[in-house]
């Protein structure tokens, strides 16, 4: 069997705080599940939901080596990002 492994990109924060909280139902009610359904390795998912500035880093680090990544958002969730 292949070694799965997957890395989730995710706001995080304290357990009390509502972002974390709706990062670890994605996680726990749609990730998991569909990956446990799939064979995958060294996969990446990114939740932008947020912008969170951590994310973005380190979405922009996987993308500077060319590796597999998966975006998601929540829906109806702006994802551009404007510079001043």
């Amino acid at each position: 069997m292949t070694d799965r492994k997957c890395f989730v990109i995710t706001p995080i924060g304290p357990d009390d705080l509502s972002i974390r909280r709706q990062a670890d139902g994605v996680i726990d009610a749609v990730i998991e599940p569909i990956l446990n359904e799939m064979g995958f390795e060294k996969m990446v998912v990114a939740n932008l939901t947020g912008l969170n500035p951590n994310v973005l880093y380190e979405l922009a680090i996987r993308n500077s080596v060319r590796k597999p990544v998966v975006q998601i958002c929540e829906k109806g969730h702006n994802v551009t990002v404007r510079y001043q």
